[in-house]
C-alpha cells in the first residue's frame, strides 16, 4: 500500500504535485482519501462608488433605470444585509406607471440551488373582488363594462360618523410600485363636513387583527367631503388640511362628483408607491379632452423607518347610503404572495381614465455596474441574460453558480484529474474521476478538517500497470464549480495493490 501526501496553496483548489521518483502502479490498483485538511476563503466585497450602481431596463424606450446601494464590507457576516439592501433599492427605482406599475423585486438565496435570484414579478391593478372584508358595506353590479361596482355605507341615515361602514383587505399591497385607487361615483353633501364622504388610505395594522380600521391607524390617506371642498390627507393618523398645513397637503379641489358620475369623469383617488415617494394623487378631467390631470395632493420620500413595510388598503366611508359611493376600486397586492389576473384598468370605456398598466411583455435586462459584484453574487456576466432580452413583464434573474459566502457548500468533491477512475457523476450525466465527496465539516475562521472514519477504496481504471511522477487534482463545490480557498490545502491518499 502506498500513501501519498498532496498539497496545494493554489487559491482555486487545483492540486499539480510533482515527485522526483516514480509511483508505480500496478493492474487493477485501488485509491481512496484517508483525510484532507483545508481553509475556506472568506469571500468579501467592498461596496464603494466603484461597484455601488445597478441597472435595469423594463422598457426599450425608457432606456436603462439604476439604483444604488449603500457602501460598506459585506461577507458571512452580514451578506444577507446586501440582499436586502439590493431589494429595497430596486423596489424604491420602480414608477406606478406603464409597464412598472406593480412590480416587485424579491432578492434572495435559493434553498435548493444556492444561488443569487433577482426576482422580478408584477401585481396586476385589479379588483380584489369576494377578497374585500365588509362591515356595513353594500356592493351592486349594474352591469356595465367601464364601472361594474357601486360600492357605498349601507346605513340609511343621511349622516355616518361612527367610521363602523368601511372595507378592507388582510392582502399585503405590492412592495414596489404599489397602486391603489378608486372613482368617486357620488360625493354630496349630507350635513357638517366632519359627517361627509370618505377616508381611503393605508394601515400597516392587519385590519383582521383590529376589526374596525380608525382614522388614527392610516400611515396614508385622503379624505374628501363634497364637491367643491378640498381634499385632506392624513399621515400617520393625523389629519391636514390645505388651509392650514401648505407645507404638508396641496390645495387641491374635488373637480367632480356628480350623482351616479354620468358620463363617467368624476375625480380617481390615488395612493401609489412612486420612485421612492410615497404619493397621494387625484387624476381629474379637464375640458373636453379624456386624457386626466394628474393632481399630487402630497408627496414625499418613503421614510427609511417604513422601508419594506407591510400597507394594507382600507376605505372608511362617512356618508349616508345615496351620498357617498365609490366605483372601480383597483389594487396590486404583493405578487410573491398571492395570485393575480390582469384585467383593464380603472375606467376604460367612455369618459377618461389614469394612466393604465401595460401588460404588454418588453424587452428586459439585468445589469450590474461592476464584475467584482456580479461576481460576489455568482453571476459569470455584468449583463443578464449577456445578450439579447428578457421578453416578459416578469423575470427570475438567476446566478450562474452557487452563492456559498464561505465557499464551503453541504459538501465539496475531490476530483483527480490524470488518474482514470470507475465513478460516476448524475449532475454532469457523465463518468467524472471523483476520488471522494466530503461532507460539510466547517471549524473556525472555515477551517475544514475531514478524517475518513471508514475508507472507501475505488478501483483505478487501469489493465495494465504504469508510473506516476505527478498528479493534478481539483476542488469543486457540489455544483461542480471551483471551491476558492486559502492557505495551505493538504489531502492524504493510499493506493494498494489489487490483492492487498
Amino acid at each position: 500500500m502506498k500513501l501519498i501526501r498532496l498539497s496545494t496553496e493554489d487559491n482555486s483548489g487545483f492540486f499539480d504535485n510533482e515527485f522526483n521518483a516514480n509511483i508505480e502502479i500496478k493492474p487493477n490498483s485501488k485509491i481512496a482519501l484517508t483525510n484532507i485538511s483545508l481553509e475556506a476563503r472568506q469571500n468579501e466585497i467592498i461596496i464603494d462608488s466603484s461597484n455601488d450602481i445597478i441597472y435595469h431596463q423594463y422598457k426599450a424606450i425608457d432606456g436603462l433605470k439604476s439604483f444604488k446601494i449603500n457602501h460598506g464590507s459585506y461577507s458571512s457576516s452580514n451578506y444577507d444585509v446586501l440582499l436586502n439592501e439590493i431589494q429595497t433599492k430596486a423596489n424604491l427605482s420602480l414608477s406606478d406607471v406603464g409597464v412598472e406599475m406593480g412590480m416587485q423585486w424579491y432578492v434572495s438565496v435559493n434553498s435548493l440551488s444556492k444561488k443569487v435570484n433577482l426576482h422580478l414579478d408584477r401585481a396586476s391593478l385589479e379588483d380584489p373582488g369576494d377578497s374585500w372584508i365588509l362591515n356595513d358595506i353594500s356592493i351592486i353590479n349594474d352591469g356595465s363594462v367601464s364601472n361594474p361596482k357601486y360600492i357605498y355605507s349601507s346605513f340609511e341615515e343621511n349622516n355616518n360618523s361612527s367610521n363602523d361602514s368601511q372595507m378592507y383587505l388582510d392582502e399585503q399591497m405590492c412592495n414596489g410600485s404599489g397602486v391603489f385607487r378608486a372613482r368617486i361615483e357620488t360625493l354630496e353633501a349630507d350635513g357638517l363636513d366632519a359627517e361627509d364622504g370618505f377616508y381611503f388610505g393605508l394601515t400597516k395594522i392587519d385590519p383582521t387583527d383590529i376589526e374596525k380600521v380608525s382614522v388614527q391607524n392610516l400611515e396614508y390617506g385622503i379624505r374628501a367631503t363634497a364637491q367643491g371642498d378640498r381634499y385632506n390627507i392624513v399621515i400617520s393618523g393625523t389629519e391636514y388640511n390645505a388651509i392650514d398645513n401648505p407645507n404638508i397637503c396641496n390645495d387641491v379641489l374635488l373637480s367632480k362628483s356628480l350623482a351616479d358620475n354620468p358620463n363617467n369623469d368624476n375625480d380617481i383617488v390615488q395612493i401609489s408607491m412612486n420612485e421612492g415617494f410615497i404619493q397621494i394623487k387625484v387624476h381629474q378631467k379637464i375640458g373636453t379632452n379624456p386624457a386626466d390631470k394628474n393632481v399630487i395632493v402630497y408627496s414625499q420620500r418613503l421614510p427609511e423607518e417604513l422601508y419594506n413595510t407591510v400597507f394594507y388598503p382600507v376605505i372608511i366611508f362617512r356618508g349616508g347610503k345615496d351620498k357617498c359611493k365609490l366605483s372601480s376600486v383597483r389594487f396590486t397586492k404583493n405578487p410573491f404572495l398571492t395570485d393575480s389576473v390582469y384585467q383593464e384598468a380603472v375606467g376604460g370605456g367612455l369618459g377618461f381614465s389614469p394612466p393604465p398598466q401595460n401588460n404588454v411583455p418588453t424587452n428586459m435586462y439585468l445589469q450590474f455596474g461592476s464584475i467584482s459584484l456580479a461576481t460576489f453574487l455568482g453571476f459569470d456576466n455584468q449583463r443578464s441574460p449577456l445578450t439579447g432580452f428578457v421578453k416578459s413583464p416578469t423575470h427570475n434573474y438567476s446566478g450562474n453558480i452557487q452563492f456559498v459566502i464561505t465557499d464551503i457548500a453541504d459538501s465539496f468533491i475531490l476530483e483527480l484529474l490524470n488518474i482514470n477512475l470507475e465513478s460516476y457523476d448524475s449532475f454532469s450525466k457523465q463518468r467524472r474521476n471523483i476520488l471522494s465527496v466530503i461532507p460539510k465539516t466547517e471549524l473556525l475562521n472555515g477551517q475544514i478538517i475531514y478524517e475518513a472514519s471508514n475508507l472507501i477504496f475505488l478501483n483505478i481504471d487501469n489493465a495494465n500497470a504504469f508510473s506516476l511522477r505527478n498528479i493534478k487534482a481539483r476542488l469543486l463545490k457540489n455544483d461542480l464549480s471551483r471551491l476558492d480557498i486559502n492557505g495551505l490545502a493538504i489531502a492524504t491518499i493510499l493506493i494498494k495493490d489489487s490483492d492487498e
